[in-house]
């Protein structure tokens, strides 16, 4: 197997009674006898965390992860942060792995618009970046126990809505609802526009009822220190939210840099399932 490094040890978190080797072990066996790909230490743990320890979900997540990494390939393959295509679209869309996490040690990720115009703004490659964003956070050291986005809808305009595809937005939200590696604790969308109930109506069809009662919308007249002491901590959020973080283009900026960094750990993770091909039933 390649070597895909995190920066955490699976005998640390097991070490630290989080999870137990013998789950970790049963997975792998699993995996094996259900022609899944094979998967390192670390993954599993993520899973195993994910899923509070139960391993007959954690097995059912990671199905579902492989057959949606599969059916989302436009997405989910060819995640070279380094391409024409990606690097365009870190100039139209900010993305952040917030340094810091949250007193519940959940991991916050930040997304905005930083080019305003609809005609620049192409679906697929802003979820894969927001994918690799995801990961990025996964990487690092503890493991996270859960994840709260934060996306400010400044410059969003009606027009991008004509740019949604429901094909890409679905693969999203089963991602997000049954593949993750991580609880989604809750999605934050600042500044919501005047059309928001419109994007509710594209939205709301493709979630379960889970995740849409962790989706909240404040208005551009929102008090932050409510949303501090309510939502998420002043020392989670950027500047220019009146945090106690850089700026939101500093952060991006050394998100991008991480990304670069650590670009053979996207082509090593999808190397390791690139021969996997679900099988009729799955």
């Amino acid at each position: 197997m390649m070597n895909l490094t995190f920066d955490f040890k699976a005998d640390d978190i097991i070490e630290d009674g989080k999870c137990k080797r013998k789950d970790i072990e049963e997975i792998k066996t699993w995996l094996v006898s259900n022609s899944l790909p094979n998967a390192t230490d670390e993954q599993i743990v993520l899973f195993l965390l994910a899923c509070d320890s139960n391993v007959e979900y954690a097995k059912t997540t990671i199905k579902s992860y492989y057959y949606y990494m599969y059916h989302g390939k436009n997405i989910t393959n060819n995640r070279n942060i380094n391409s024409k295509e990606m690097l365009e679209q870190a100039k139209i869309v900010e993305s952040v792995v917030i340094p810091r996490r949250t007193k519940d040690n959940y991991m916050v990720i930040f997304q905005r618009l930083s080019d305003f115009s609809h005609w620049n703004f192409n679906l697929e490659p802003s979820i894969k970046l927001l994918f690799m964003t995801l990961e990025l956070g996964l990487m690092a050291n503890p493991p996270p126990d859960g994840l709260v986005a934060v996306f400010d809808m400044t410059g969003v305009s009606i027009m991008h809505l004509t740019k949604l595809r429901i094909g890409p937005l679905k693969l999203l939200f089963h991602v997000l609802q049954e593949a993750l590696p991580c609880q989604v604790r809750a999605i934050h969308v600042l500044n919501s526009a005047y059309f928001v109930d419109k994007l509710i109506a594209i939205f709301k069809p493709l979630m379960k009822k889970d995740l849409y009662q962790k989706l909240h919308f404040h208005q551009s007249n929102i008090d932050m220190d409510v949303f501090f002491e309510n939502c998420v901590e002043a020392d989670c959020i950027p500047a220019d939210y009146g945090g106690k973080l850089p700026s939101v283009r500093a952060m991006s900026e050394a998100t991008l840099e991480n990304m670069k960094r650590r670009s053979e750990w996207y082509v090593i993770e999808e190397s390791l399932r690139k021969n996997y091909k679900p099988t009729s039933n799955s």
